[in-house]
């Protein structure tokens, strides 16, 4: 039996993705070994470079509207032509990066089975996405990764449909929740997340070249994203029946008949963090190995 947990933290131009996956003995059900993979899905137009241990795959933002006629013609729809170029681009980052992270996923699955020899009843998937928050900043962009992460997982739940795995299950993590959970501040910005990557996480042995420069910032903060959101969900569904927020309905002897409003019992986050011993195996991954830095 093998438990997947992934990580995607979507946008047009940089998708971070993380697979961390646990073997688990059949008889005591305790984690045998685990493995850890980042993946980050870039477009053509973005500046790169190499980043050890992180699995970069370009895509091409080649025109789809001469094969799907979308342009409209300027003489009959007159002032619709930019308008139509702007749903065109959207339509082409929608259908390439669906496609592209639906592949990638599938890649690893069919890693996963030839490598530990499992069928899909003997798979556990878990998989996790980040909540998008409308701050009005780009109201249009925002509006498209949702669209875009409800496409996705369209597909994907039509590969459980397919292929049955024993549990599929997605998750949608509240932004400030995560990054209360990663970095014990609900308004923490990439550069706190990577802070707490690398000193609570021991994030340099996972990505060697990370650091606080703008650079790494700039580049990685998707990935670190897509860490954090498997992070939460390993260590929450080691929490078993203690949830991380747990309301319960205040007892009254009132005869009063009046609503009673939940009370959120309050939780410390600093207590709540994993233990960073939790995640000491992945300095065992493929990637790590394949690049011999261990």
């Amino acid at each position: 039996m093998i438990n997947i947990h992934i990580g995607l933290d979507l946008s047009f131009n940089s998708t971070g993705i993380t697979f961390y996956n646990e073997l688990l003995d059949k008889e005591s059900n305790k984690i045998i070994s685990s493995e850890i993979e980042f993946h980050r899905l870039i477009r053509d137009k973005e500046i790169t470079t190499r980043i050890i241990n992180v699995n970069q795959h370009i895509y091409s933002s080649k025109l789809l509207s001469v094969d799907l006629e979308l342009k409209h013609d300027l003489d009959v729809y007159e002032n619709a032509i930019e308008y139509s170029n702007e749903q065109i681009d959207l339509t082409e980052k929608y259908f390439i990066s669906v496609t592209t992270i639906k592949n990638i996923i599938i890649k690893y699955l069919n890693t996963i089975k030839q490598d530990y020899k499992l069928d899909n009843n003997g798979i556990n998937i878990f998989v996790n996405m980040e909540g998008s928050i409308l701050s009005g900043f780009n109201f249009n962009t925002q509006i498209g990764v949702n669209m875009l992460q409800g496409f996705l997982r369209a597909e994907l739940i039509k590969l459980q449909m397919v292929n049955n795995f024993k549990t599929f299950k997605f998750r949608i993590i509240p932004p400030t929740l995560l990054k209360s959970f990663f970095t014990n501040n609900g308004s923490a910005d990439k550069l706190e997340m990577i802070e707490s990557f690398i000193n609570n996480y021991d994030g340099k042995k996972l990505i060697p070249q990370i650091d606080l420069s703008n650079k790494y910032v700039s580049e990685l903060n998707d990935i670190i994203d897509s860490f954090a959101l498997v992070a939460f969900n390993v260590y929450d569904l080691k929490m078993e029946e203690k949830f991380l927020f747990n309301i319960k309905k205040i007892k009254t002897k009132s005869k009063k008949k009046r609503k009673i409003k939940p009370k959120v019992n309050k939780v410390n986050l600093d207590k709540n963090l994993p233990d960073t011993n939790e995640f000491e195996n992945n300095i065992n991954s493929k990637i790590l190995k394949q690049y011999e830095i261990i």
